[in-house]
């Protein structure tokens, strides 16, 4: 399943929020974009969302230049790829998910082969050799 795919299942299972991937309400979950993929890939809960996503859509890891929404003068900087605009575009500009699940289906669209999947700096554990 594309990124796209499931941003567009889970909007159809949730409303929309922002500022959080989840948020359970008396009237039903909420997710952000992201949020909506993890329950649209249906993601067992309980695991990291931001993990889920790394792992399970390689597109999020693609480097973007800008932000597509126009005259954005947002300072990208670390936050260059694909899933941190996802969250951008959800969060700052309050776009819709289909929306950004379209802009998601163009880049990947784009992409050939497997996408570089970004995620954070962890230690690595040396073992000893006997």
């Amino acid at each position: 399943m594309k990124l796209s795919e499931a941003i567009i299942i889970g909007m159809t299972k949730t409303k929309q929020t922002f500022g959080t991937y989840f948020y359970n309400t008396d009237k039903g979950l909420e997710a952000c974009a992201l949020g909506a993929a993890c329950v649209g890939a249906e993601m067992s809960w309980g695991e990291d969302p931001r993990e889920y996503i790394n792992k399970n859509f390689p597109v999020a890891g693609i480097r973007v230049s800008q932000c597509p929404a126009p005259g954005c003068k947002s300072e990208i900087g670390f936050f260059n790829h694909v899933g941190f605009m996802v969250v951008h575009l959800n969060d700052h500009h309050q776009w819709d998910r289909g929306r950004i699940a379209l802009w998601v289906k163009e880049i990947e669209a784009r992409v050939e082969g497997p996408a570089p999947t970004i995620s954070p700096c962890k230690e690595k554990q040396l073992t000893a050799v006997a």
